[in-house]
């Protein structure tokens, strides 16, 4: 199969009011951009095939893109990311690459269904379903539509079917009225809102408004004829051709999850510049929370001049998107479901559609894992885009991970992407050295045996905190203490956990060059992305001794290499005019983790060497200080404990943003201490087990730590611990 390859400056994913704004944004920074949606037009649902006041509003955000020379893919839909700064999509001509520097995650957002007996009669249909159906040319003139659910989407999709000849008997809002008048009283403050509500309130005037009420049921034969609807505590039997319900929106935050993005309650999280955790990526509009168009537009363009390198012009939009959040709040709280709607499905009601899941079925079950192992709900062609939700407000439950292909995809398309093809000789993934990649802990359970459940676990929770990849098998992992047949195993299942969402890294420490080379290789056939190649232990050689040891490792395999230099615990060291020759004969030499712990030599190997070596540093304490002179990576210790302070502190270093940097060093710097001295294993997996995430085994020669030794160091991590702060990814991941 073919792929045509495409590269852009900024990317945006999503056509809707957010997609757009970010685009023209970053567009008008004189970048290259690109726009995908994969739908054949842009606006979303909110402004395509949209007439009037609404169409002038997306007219004037349509001429800017043209000006602005966006490139715009339409019918391109994101399936896949095989490593970063490249996602695969697929559109009817075929597979594409999309290769980008800095991506806009604009996804939007989807109606959220709640199964009642009947709900998969034909007819039964989403409320913005049954709008983009009649927007592309179904007759609904003299149709009687009941819409029902929740949200303002309810009202606006009654106006419009009404506009196209419908009957609309009753509109059934399940909220209460207590809560939709204090939903007016916010209105209050948005003068645009107000003339919408005048606006809908005449185009709806003599339809029947009932709050507190919801489906119970549909019936009919070969289609739904009537809905029973409860209403004031009794129930209602309604004819009908069709049901509208959608009960608000569910961000679409899949795409999200799988580049790695923090996600909390379903919302991406985002800083003030709209930044996810993952550094590059940015998010707008619904994914980080339902607000509207008006926030989607302000959020677009802040994160579109953030992609740009612009982030000071996009300050004076901050003041109108607070004052959006806190309606984007007062819409949640109102349209909140109540807990009446759990009780709609009965035991034979089915809420997997396409794998015909019933309720009784997933009772059975305490997790949506345990749900999706034994009864597949969820792994027909939505995805769990219906049901997910559906068991979520159900069940409690939350979905514990997103594989690629996140949406069907043709097998043609897929075929040249499967992970043994990715992870061939033939085809290797592109490395990108950047961001924060925690050297992993080991876990071992009661026996002193790797715990592999747990190191997947952790593996995928550190990508889920935003750091870009993992370093199996360092110092702090103990290899040292490993076979060579658990070295082995423990890097497959890293591979396993992390694939698809941030490269595995393995470190590369032996006693004797052919054992280096060995597993150098055996790296390779595990699926590592890269190796960080370290000079041999115990025999402190020349430079000619240790350039023929590195070199023999990094010609071992054509995977992307980093050079360890840390000649305080190895007693070797590699002067930068040093790295400055490897680098020149070794092309897959491409970054060098400095821990000499003398800052001065990152800015040393900057000035010989340029952008040719990714410089990372491996010493805690002396992050900030190195990214000041140049280190663009951390191969981080703490945050085995600590992801998301390590990739905050990270993400503030790097864009400058110098007093929050400060801040919250000054609170992380006694933990990050701990990295730097002889007991540095222990120490840290302590501080994993403080925090509830490992545990403090370690293998002998290594004992845990005792007496005032335990003590002490108890002390230090729990009040550390204690006067957390919280990140601004915690802040804005909820508005």
């Amino acid at each position: 199969m073919s792929r045509v390859a495409n590269q852009f400056d900024v990317l945006a994913v999503g056509g809707g009011p957010a997609g757009l704004a970010a685009a023209v944004r970053a567009a008008e920074c004189g970048l290259q951009v690109g726009l995908v949606d994969d739908n054949p037009a842009l606006g979303g649902q909110i402004w395509r095939g949209e007439t009037g006041n609404a169409a002038a509003e997306a007219s004037e955000w349509y001429v800017r893109l043209h000006a602005a020379r966006v490139r715009v893919l339409y019918g391109t839909r994101v399936f896949h990311q095989p490593e970063p700064e490249i996602l695969l999509a697929e559109s009817l001509d075929g597979a594409l690459e999309l290769k980008y520097k800095k991506l806009v995650l604009a996804t939007g957002a989807r109606e959220r269904f709640l199964p009642f007996p009947g709900w998969t009669l034909p007819n039964v249909m989403g409320a913005g379903g049954l709008q983009a159906m009649v927007k592309c040319g179904l007759p609904i003139a003299g149709k009687r539509v009941v819409v029902a659910g929740s949200g303002p989407l309810l009202l606006a999709v009654a106006a419009y079917l009404r506009q196209h000849g419908a009957e609309i008997p009753i509109i059934c809002e399940q909220a209460s009225w207590s809560s939709l008048a204090s939903f007016g009283l916010a209105l209050l403050r948005q003068p645009e809102k107000i003339r919408q509500g005048f606006s809908l309130r005449k185009q709806l005037a003599g339809i029947p408004f009932a709050a507190s009420s919801w489906p119970l049921s549909a019936r009919g034969q070969a289609a739904i004829e009537e809905v029973v609807i409860s209403h004031g505590g009794k129930s209602t039997t309604i004819p009908c051709d069709y049901l509208a319900c959608g009960f608000h929106l569910v961000p679409n935050s899949e795409l999200a999850v799988l580049l790695g993005c923090r996600v909390r309650d379903d919302l991406v999280a985002v800083d003030t510049h709209q930044q996810t955790t993952v550094p590059g990526i940015y998010c707008a509009g619904e994914p980080t929370g339902i607000g509207g168009l008006e926030l989607s537009l302000v959020e677009g363009q802040i994160a579109g001049l953030a992609a740009a390198g612009r982030g000071s012009a996009a300050q004076p939009l901050f003041a109108e998107r607070e004052k959006l959040r806190r309606f984007a709040r007062v819409l949640d709280r109102t349209f909140a479901l109540r807990a009446e709607l759990r009780d709609l499905p009965l035991p034979e009601t089915i809420v997997c559609r396409c794998e015909d899941v019933t309720c009784s079925r997933l009772a059975q079950h305490t997790s949506w894992r345990a749900a999706k192992l034994q009864t597949r709900c969820g792994m027909g062609p939505c995805q769990a885009r219906v049901c997910g939700p559906a068991a979520g407000f159900l069940f409690g439950w939350a979905q514990d991970s997103i594989r690629p292909p996140i949406f069907p995809t043709r097998f043609e398309n897929l075929i040249s992407f499967t992970p043994e093809a990715e992870h061939s000789e033939h085809r290797r993934p592109r490395m990108i050295w950047k961001g924060v990649m925690p050297a992993i802990t080991t876990c071992f359970d009661e026996f002193l045996h790797v715990d592999h459940g747990f190191l997947a676990e952790h593996c995928r929770w550190l990508l889920d905190n935003g750091c870009s990849g993992v370093v199996g098998l360092g110092s702090l992992g103990e290899g040292a203490t490993l076979s060579f047949e658990e070295r082995v195993t423990v890097l497959r299942t890293v591979v396993k956990a992390v694939h698809g969402r941030g490269p595995a890294v393995a470190s590369i420490s032996a006693l004797s060059t052919a054992e280096a080379v060995a597993q150098a290789k055996a790296a390779a056939e595990a699926g590592c992305d890269a190796l960080m190649v370290l000079p041999p232990y115990v025999y402190q050689g020349d430079w000619r001794e240790m350039k023929a040891h590195v070199s023999a490792v990094f010609a071992a395999t054509p995977l992307s290499c980093m050079l360890y230099n840390n000649p305080v615990a190895y007693g070797t060291d590699f002067l930068p005019e040093q790295i400055q020759a490897l680098a020149a004969e070794h092309e897959n030499l491409a970054a060098v983790k400095e821990s000499s712990m003398d800052v001065r030599r990152v800015a040393a190997i900057r000035a010989l060497l340029g952008d040719r070596l990714a410089i990372f540093v491996g010493v805690d304490d002396a992050i900030v200080e190195a990214i000041a002179v140049g280190a663009i990576g951390w191969i981080a210790g703490l945050a085995n404990a600590l992801p998301r302070e390590s990739v905050e502190l990270f993400n503030y270093a790097i864009s400058g943003q110098h007093e929050k940097a400060f801040e919250l060093y000054r609170w992380f710097l006694p933990l990050l201490r701990l990295d730097t001295v002889p007991k540095f294993v222990q120490l840290i997996k302590l501080v994993q087990a403080e925090a509830g995430m490992g545990n403090a085994r370690v293998r002998p020669p290594r004992l845990e730590l005792t007496g005032e030794e335990l003590q002490s160091a108890k002390q230090l991590i729990r009040d550390g611990l204690r006067t957390r702060p919280q990140t601004s990814s915690t802040v804005h991941s909820a508005k």
